[in-house]
């Protein structure tokens, strides 16, 4: 046993014990992840229940069942602007009764979270249309408005009479649990379905869609529901922006103290420095951020270009160009370490053979070292990326906003406006799971929101980790 510890062969199989245990703790992660994330965009049955009250009197209840535990059931019951609430725990024992209706419907609104109820017919020019397909007249007219609606708005908004850009848009007569009539305008309506009549395939149609709008739609005016896209776009345009601003300097650093700064006290101050930087808390460099980039430089430049008391302030404000520059700060050490690193690592013979056929430090540097060293230096961008896009504390005091009008890239000169405020994955993560007024409508969003966070991650890392093996490649290692 003894000859055995020696050998190391124990040490590597426990190393190897914890790497799998770290790995398979991470897909559990983002499998619990995705799929409280992924499940609201299912198109879940809708049950309709007949619900006992202490006091012994009966009410019905419509929702999606979200879970059940220990004799209880989870629903989402939607309709918040009348039921006043989101969700509803019921007891198991007091269900009277309990159907899926085929004619129970869900739609998905512009504002106010999803509606349930049965559709009674459809309004134009307040006369109630009741026709056997009254579905298919409620789909024809959601295709209409969707392909038209636009074109309506701005005839509305230059005085046109609406009567005549075509027929009105009308609205749709809901039934609801409690008995009660509603009247749902169909330009409110983004899309609805009938879960109940569905079949696995369209099912995962359905599935499919409303992912896909999720990605590339924008968020609601209300807050709940709707897209994030200007949040992806937001958080990649950081990113990259960031990239930008700290390889040129990380690397630039490590080469200094690695090949030309003399290997002294004050070069391993300055390495004992910049790994102590690397464990400082990211809100502190928000803070620092926010002292001297926003309001020295920031406040300066307006100051200088636009005059003293400009109001609102360009520069002097949180925004895109001082987020990009804060989180390289946060992420040079990353850098500038896996850079001394993979220098520190080339063979010495390698530089003494270049310096004996006549090459230059510069060159020996720039043609030898630099090329061998380059997927190292790309391994520590990786690293780096991956910390600097998950950090959110900086940007709260840096420019991220929760809705953004515009994006911080279009096509109006100088197409990358560095002074916009920007929405980010995961500061909408933190908005909605922990600042909505509505934290039940909005905690399945944060989720999938957590989710594509992960993918955009993944994916300029993957780049990153391509790239680095072209270099490899090309170098020969």
């Amino acid at each position: 046993m003894k000859n055995r510890l020696k050998s190391g062969t124990p040490w590597i199989w426990l190393n190897a014990g914890a790497v799998a245990v770290c790995i398979s703790l991470l897909l559990v992660l983002i499998a619990v992840t995705a799929v409280r994330g992924l499940a609201q965009f299912w198109p879940a049955q809708v049950h309709e229940m007949l619900y006992q009250l202490p006091d012994g009197g009966a009410v019905t209840v419509v929702g999606q069942i979200l879970a059940e535990e220990r004799g209880r059931i989870l629903l989402r019951t939607g309709n918040r602007a009348t039921s006043g609430s989101e969700l509803m725990w019921i007891l198991e024992p007091r269900v009277l009764q309990h159907t899926t209706p085929l004619s129970m419907a869900v739609f998905g609104r512009k504002e106010g979270g999803v509606f349930f109820g049965k559709i009674i017919g459809v309004k134009t020019s307040g006369d109630l249309i009741r026709t056997r397909d009254v579905w298919g007249e409620l789909q024809a007219r959601l295709r209409w408005v969707q392909g038209v609606d636009p074109q309506i708005d701005q005839g509305v908004d230059q005085g046109v009479d609406q009567g005549d850009q075509g027929p009105d848009r009308g609205s749709v007569l809901v039934l609801v649990a409690d008995g009660t009539e509603i009247e749902l305008p169909i330009n409110s309506i983004l899309d609805a379905w009938q879960p109940n009549r569905m079949h696995y395939s369209q099912r995962l149609v359905h599935f499919f869609g409303q992912f896909w709008s999720f990605i590339i739609d924008g968020p609601h005016v209300d807050g709940v529901g709707g897209g994030v896209y200007p949040a992806i776009f937001g958080t990649v345009v950081m990113v990259l922006l960031m990239t930008v601003f700290l390889m040129p300097v990380g690397v630039a650093a490590g080469i200094y103290l690695r090949e030309y700064a003399h290997q002294g006290w004050l070069a391993r101050t300055a390495r004992v420095a910049v790994r102590s930087l690397a464990g400082v808390p990211s809100i502190v460099y928000g803070v620092f951020g926010l002292g001297f980039f926003v309001y020295t430089l920031g406040g300066g430049l307006d100051r200088l270009v636009l005059g003293s008391g400009t109001f609102p302030p360009v520069f002097g404000t949180g925004g895109l160009l001082w987020a990009s520059l804060t989180l390289a700060l946060l992420s040079l050490p990353v850098v500038i370490v896996a850079t001394e690193e993979s220098l520190s690592l080339i063979p010495r013979g390698i530089r003494e053979g270049s310096f004996a056929l006549g090459a230059t430090q510069w060159e020996t540097l720039r043609h030898m070292v630099l090329p061998i060293a380059g997927p190292g230096i790309l391994t520590g961008l990786i690293l780096a990326v991956a910390r600097a896009a998950g950090a959110v504390a900086p940007l709260v005091l840096l420019g991220v906003v929760q809705s953004a009008a515009l994006l911080p890239f279009d096509g109006t000169a100088p197409f990358l406006h560095l002074e916009r405020k920007f929405m980010h994955l995961g500061f909408h993560v933190y908005d909605a799971g922990f600042l909505s007024l509505n934290i039940d409508a909005t905690r399945a969003p944060a989720f999938a929101s957590a989710i594509l966070l992960v993918a955009v991650i993944f994916s300029l890392n993957f780049a990153a980790i391509r790239l680095r093996g072209s270099l490899r490649f090309k170098s020969g290692d």
